[in-house]
């Protein structure tokens, strides 16, 4: 997307920043997407083909012609709706599909289609990759293994075809559900069924690409699905399942649905993955879903109560919520990223001076008794939320977010990076940056640079001290006898002490419960700097075993440890409150000796106990 260039000498547009800043970043690939309102003279094509039935009847598959047809059906209903004036529908199965019918179909059907308007091709059979020239080919109902190079469909000469067709139309969807398996090829040519084909069609900014199986798997047929488990995971997400809340299908929306269904649907031996550079079109609406969508409430102030005193400047910001990040995959071993993701961006868009951010328990306890969370974003005054999600396979993260105005649930833009694991935090920061460039915020060179500027130097690191700050109410401590007393040290009594004397003193005298709240803070991060996990545990409502040992795991890896908390914002209501700041830890690694560093903003919630202000449970 291209911007003009400001001309006030003192700020520049993102992308001129980016030149600047960016330079070169080696094994990261991200691209931003806006979504495009639909237009009343905009149209659907749709060209679907699928090959059941193939000369060779041991190449026979169960559903893929009757996929082929279910897909054009679902696409053609959207006839329908709002968002298209019309949709084309041209569907091809078994001996219909032919390497000539094909390539003749994309000229003459897809050709048609207008730069505004929207084309899907779908494809079912099977692909076949020939080792010998390290070719793929998807295989019409003539092809066999002794006739490819005739009947087969070269995905080379196929991609060049799709390219010429994108040419004259904005947005071009390729799914791909190839990756069956065969039986073993006779003679001598080197030939492999389940080919990854969509590998060979070329990047393009417009061309969204979903395939159903990652390279080495196989696509899943099921009698009890009666359909491909990547196909019947578009049909459902097509049927509602891969809504938003505003009742519109995107391509993103059902990409990310079927790869989060399909490893359920195939316990796990099939996993799809989607290409998308440019956009995130909306594809499909469930009519159900608009039917039941009303204009919001006029949004309401927050009570006095839960308002956090903030600067003229503050004020003047635009305000925005971050919610949790959802984790695709269901894998244990990365839940924690679920709610570290939301932190970390918290963290990165704080940077940004036109922008007052909030974390989702900070908006939670502003809007308490609020259940939906946009609902809460409105009575709090926000004007966007951003949420997300991610997935984790063999070393790499996959992570997408998405931005919504809360005004009218209309979704504003979307971004996905992918990249190494150990390269985390650029990939957040650049996947911050794509969205920023899409929200049009105009940047300083110095905030591009800070943004950039990975502030956590270690992944490790930043999940210890994550399994230490967050509370376990499941892990709940075991009860101290009557009678006696856990055994204290000197310098637990000696933070204790400073602890009471600020909340019995001149905060208390005052009667103000904020300066209350920020010496408990104050003490609970001098206890943390000193190391001291039992003089830690008092600041807990509950402090159980399992972060009793996450602590000393971060506490002893962290040498000469240096924390700084900075930027606090407090919410005090009656014997609550919400604190969100930046925490900056620096120290050496223990295992490596070398200098490290955390930053992460967190929002912590307290609550008034009879000896001081504790971080409550669930925070």
């Amino acid at each position: 997307m291209s911007k003009q260039r400001s001309r006030r000498p003192q700020s520049l547009t993102l992308p001129a920043v980016l030149t600047l800043c960016l330079g070169t970043v080696i094994g990261l690939s991200s691209r931003a997407a806006i979504a495009q309102p639909a237009t009343t003279t905009q149209r659907l094509w749709v060209l679907a083909l699928g090959v059941s039935r193939y000369a060779d009847p041991r190449l026979a598959l169960r559903f893929a012609a009757s996929d082929a047809r279910a897909i054009g059906a679902a696409l053609t209903a959207q006839g329908q709706g709002p968002l298209y004036e019309a949709v084309k529908t041209k569907v091809l199965v078994d001996a219909e599909v032919t390497r000539t019918s094909i390539l003749q179909t994309l000229e003459s059907f897809l050709g048609q289609a207008a730069p505004t308007d929207v084309g899907v091709i779908y494809m079912a059979g099977h692909g076949i990759l020939d080792s010998a020239t390290d070719s793929y080919s998807f295989l019409p109902a003539p092809a066999t293994a002794d006739n490819l190079l005739v009947e087969g469909l070269d995905m080379v000469e196929f991609d060049r075809q799709v390219q010429r067709i994108h040419r004259n139309i904005g947005s071009l969807v390729v799914v791909l559900d190839t990756c069956y398996s065969g039986v073993a090829a006779e003679g001598t040519r080197d030939l492999r069924f389940g080919g990854d084909l969509a590998s060979r069609l070329a990047a393009s900014e417009g061309l969204y690409v979903l395939a159903g199986a990652k390279a080495g798997e196989q696509s899943r047929e099921s009698d009890t699905l009666g359909h491909g488990a990547f196909t019947k995971a578009l049909l459902d997400g097509l049927d509602g399942a891969a809504a938003d809340n505003d009742g519109l299908i995107r391509v993103l929306g059902l990409a990310s649905y079927a790869a989060r269904v399909v490893p359920q649907l195939t316990d796990g031996k099939q996993h799809p993955y989607y290409r998308i550079l440019g956009g995130n079109p909306v594809l499909a609406a469930h009519l159900g879903q608009l039917a039941r969508i009303t204009p919001p409430p006029v949004a309401t102030a927050v009570p006095a109560a839960a308002a956090p005193r903030v600067s003229p400047s503050a004020r003047s910001r635009e305000r925005i919520a971050i919610f949790d990040f959802q984790n695709l995959r269901r894998d244990p071993e990365y839940d924690w990223m679920e709610k570290a993701l939301g932190e970390e961006f918290t963290t990165v868009l704080n940077l940004v001076t036109q922008l007052d951010v909030y974390a989702e328990s900070e908006l939670r306890f502003m809007t308490r008794g609020t259940t939906d969370a946009l609902d809460a974003a409105r009575q709090a005054n926000m004007s966007k939320v951003v949420s997300g999600s991610f997935a984790v396979q063999n070393d790499r993260i996959s992570i997408t977010a998405h931005v919504k105005d809360v005004g009218n649930f209309r979704h504003i833009a979307s971004a996905q990076i992918e990249g190494p694991l150990d390269k985390f935090f650029e990939l957040r920061s650049r996947l911050a940056v794509d969205l920023l460039e899409h929200l049009r915020l105009e940047l300083s060179r110095a905030e591009v640079e800070r943004i950039l500027k990975p502030g956590s130097t270690d992944l490790e690191a930043r999940r210890l001290l994550f399994d230490a700050e967050h509370s376990r109410t499941r892990d709940m401590p075991k009860p101290t006898p009557a009678g006696s007393a856990a055994p204290r040290s000197a310098l637990t009594d000696y933070l204790l002490a400073t602890l009471d004397l600020s909340t019995r003193s001149d905060a208390a005298e005052s009667g103000d419960r904020t300066a209350e709240v920020g010496a408990a803070l104050d003490a609970y991060r001098l206890a943390f700097e000193r190391k001291d996990v039992e003089a830690l545990s008092h600041y807990y409502v509950q402090f159980g075993e399992a972060q009793r040992q996450a602590l000393t795991r971060y506490l002893q890896n962290a040498d000469d440890l240096h924390v700084e908390f900075s930027d606090i914002r407090i919410h005090v209501s009656a014997d609550e409150a919400a604190v969100s700041f930046t925490r900056r830890d620096r120290f050496v690694d223990h295992q490596t000796g070398e200098a490290q560093q955390v930053v992460v903003r967190l929002t912590k919630l307290f609550t008034k106990q009879a000896d001081g202000w504790r971080i409550a449970p669930g925070e």
